[in-house]
């Protein structure tokens, strides 16, 4: 177990690179990097005042938000652009199943359920494959990637609610929509084979099976009554990772939805979790900026 140290501030997410030797993270809005795992080591912080950094399937260059501009940050040279899309960006974006392109959504006003859903080519960004406008509401998770399919979470005018809608990558079609509901949930994860979707609110958190959202969610809550802060699937489908304000991150069975491992690395209260692509390594990101990895024996 190691423990690396970053700007101060809630670790609200945490990323391995694709190859699992290196770690994206944004405490407090800033986009922190370490480009190696070594105890004690401190990061590159990269951009402040931004949010939502990943690598790309590739993992030769990483992506975050800024406002309206996409930040595109080349890892081996270190070189850093930002690309003007053109109106406020929401808080998400995927990548297509062969990597060559980006799914986000734009916001087209302050107030409302008005949003635009495009893909860009991940090599030119500025330049979208296909456009379309969607009533997406500001504090719904926009999109998953699932498979050939695109999940949306959209908002209807009037109400304070939202449906599920399947639309097609490659054109952005709805082909599907299902579950009209007002149990709002956040800080989303999805199964290494993107099968199973799972969000938290509260001290609780429900999962969502992908092939079919109008099947029950299995919802669990915590055992101590502490909210739940941040969620990750094992890449082997196993388990899923849920960070807690009780200090601890525990592992849930997939088939049963039992506690099976708890943990509590001693650095205070935990804010996100992630797995390397291969599983053997799990990092907890905590309140202060302190991060801890760990090797995962299951």
């Amino acid at each position: 177990m190691i423990v690396l140290r970053g700007p101060r501030g809630p670790v609200r997410s945490l990323e391995f690179s694709p190859d699992g030797r290196a770690l994206v993270a944004y405490p407090e809005f800033d986009v922190t990097f370490w480009p190696a795992l070594a105890p004690g080591g401190w990061p590159k912080v990269l951009q402040q005042f931004a949010y939502s950094p990943r690598f790309t399937p590739d993992g030769r260059r990483l992506f975050w938000l800024v406002d309206k501009d996409l930040c595109v940050y080349e890892i081996a040279t270190e070189a850093l652009r930002h690309v003007r899309i053109g109106r406020k960006l929401g808080p998400f974006f995927d990548f297509s199943p062969d990597g060559r392109s980006l799914l986000l959504v734009q916001r087209l006003r302050d107030v409302g359920p008005h949003g635009r859903l495009c893909s860009c080519p991940v090599d030119d960004p500025a330049n979208p494959d296909w456009t379309i406008e969607i009533p997406w509401l500001p504090w719904t998770p926009p999109l998953f990637v699932v498979g050939d399919r695109l999940v949306t979470f959209e908002g209807r005018q009037g109400a304070v609610r939202y449906v599920i809608v399947t639309r097609r990558v490659s054109d952005g079609e709805a082909v599907g929509e299902c579950r009209d509901t007002t149990e709002f949930f956040g800080d989303w994860a999805t199964s290494h084979d993107r099968r199973l979707l799972a969000g938290l609110r509260g001290a609780r958190f429900a999962v969502y099976r992908t092939d079919d959202f109008s099947a029950p969610r299995a919802r669990i809550d915590n055992d101590t009554r502490k909210h739940f802060t941040g969620l990750a699937f094992h890449p082997s489908g196993r388990f899923l990772a849920a960070t807690s304000n009780d200090n601890t991150v525990k592992f849930y069975d997939v088939q049963t939805w039992r506690l099976a491992h708890a943990f509590d690395w001693q650095i205070g209260r935990l804010r996100s979790v992630a797995f390397s692509p291969d599983g053997t390594l799990a990092a907890a990101g905590g309140d202060d900026g302190k991060v801890v990895v760990w090797d995962v024996d299951l």
